[in-house]
C-alpha cells in the first residue's frame, strides 16, 4: 500500500466521482481506477460502488478512509517537521477563529503577531467553533478557536477568553424596559442569528428546550454588519457577544437570567505536528491573553 494510492482514493472518496477525481489529480481515468482496483486485490475487499452518478463508499472503504486521511496527515506533518528551520522564515499559521471574534477580538493581536513576525503568514477560516472542532480533528486546521463545549479527547486546548452572551436589540424595542431578559421573553420575537455550526446556535436551542417555545427566526447570516443593521433597525432581536457591540452601533444590550457566558479555548491536536510556525503563534497568542 503506497502513500499515493491513498492520496488518489482520498480524493475519490472526497469528490465523490473517479472521473471528476481524474481531472483534479491530473491524471488519466484508467490509471486511476487501476489504482483503486490495486488497492482493493491487496486489501481483497471492495472499498467502493460505482453507480451513474459517481461512487459510494464501502464499510470497508469508510473505515479505509478514516485510516487514509490519518497516514495522509503524518506524512505532511512529517514534511512540515523537515522544513522546520524555514518555516520562521516563510511559514504559515492556519487558525480558525468564529466569525464575532474574527471581526472584533482579534485583529489587533493578529496584527502585533505580523509585526513581531513579518515572515509568517497567517491564514484566518471565518467558522463557527462546531466546523472548527471537526476541521481540528481531520487535520484541515492548526489551531482554532472553540467553545469550551465543543473540546474532547483528541484536541489539546487552553482557555483564553470568557465573555457574556447578551441580548441585542434596538434602542426603542419593547424589551429596553427591562433590565434584564428571560430566555421566554426572547423568544417571543423574531430572531437574526448566525448559521448552524456557531456556539450562538447553542444558546437559542438552549433557550428553546428551557422555555419550550421554538425560535422564530427570520433570518442565518455571518455577516456581522448585515446582523447589526437589522438589529439596529428593529426587524429583529439577536444574542451575540457583549464586546461586539460598540457604542456607535446604536444597539441596546440586556444581559440575561441568569446570565449566559461563553468560555472560549484555543485549541490543537494533540496527535498531529504542529509546525514551528503554528507553535509560535499558540505561545504568542497564550502570552498575550493570559
Amino acid at each position: 500500500m503506497e502513500l499515493k494510492q491513498l492520496r488518489y482514493f482520498a480524493t475519490i472518496a472526497h469528490i465523490g466521482s473517479i472521473t471528476q477525481a481524474a481531472n483534479e489529480l491530473n491524471i488519466a481515468q484508467p490509471a486511476l481506477s487501476r489504482s483503486v482496483k490495486k488497492l482493493e486485490t491487496e486489501l481483497n475487499c471492495s472499498l467502493m460502488i460505482r453507480h451513474e452518478r459517481g461512487i459510494i463508499l464501502t464499510e470497508s472503504g469508510e473505515q479505509l478512509l478514516i485510516h487514509a486521511r490519518q497516514l495522509l496527515a503524518q506524512a505532511d506533518d512529517a514534511k512540515s517537521a523537515v522544513a522546520s528551520i524555514q518555516q520562521l522564515q516563510q511559514g504559515k499559521v492556519r487558525i480558525g477563529i468564529p466569525t464575532m471574534l474574527g471581526s472584533y477580538f482579534f485583529p489587533p493581536l493578529l496584527m502585533a503577531f505580523h509585526n513581531r513576525y513579518p515572515g509568517l503568514a497567517l491564514e484566518i477560516v471565518d467558522e463557527g467553533s462546531v466546523t472548527i472542532r471537526q476541521m481540528l480533528s481531520r487535520g484541515e486546521l492548526d489551531l482554532g478557536i472553540i467553545a469550551e463545549e465543543e473540546s474532547c479527547t483528541e484536541l489539546t486546548s487552553q482557555p483564553i477568553l470568557n465573555e457574556e452572551m447578551v441580548c441585542c436589540m434596538a434602542t426603542d424595542h419593547p424589551l429596553t424596559q427591562f433590565t434584564h431578559i428571560h430566555p421566554e421573553q426572547f423568544l417571543q420575537y423574531e430572531q437574526i442569528g448566525f448559521h448552524a455550526g456557531f456556539f450562538h446556535q447553542r444558546f437559542i436551542e438552549q433557550f428553546s428546550r428551557q422555555s419550550k417555545i421554538a425560535p422564530h427566526k427570520i433570518m442565518t447570516t455571518n455577516l456581522m454588519p448585515l446582523i447589526k443593521t437589522v438589529v439596529r433597525q428593529g426587524f429583529a432581536i439577536s444574542i451575540l457577544l457583549k464586546l461586539v457591540i460598540q457604542p456607535e452601533d446604536e444597539i441596546a444590550i440586556r444581559s440575561f437570567v441568569p446570565p449566559e457566558s461563553i468560555h472560549l479555548h484555543l485549541a490543537w491536536h494533540n496527535q498531529r505536528y504542529l509546525s514551528r510556525a503554528n507553535q509560535i503563534f499558540r505561545d504568542f497568542l497564550l502570552k498575550e491573553l493570559r
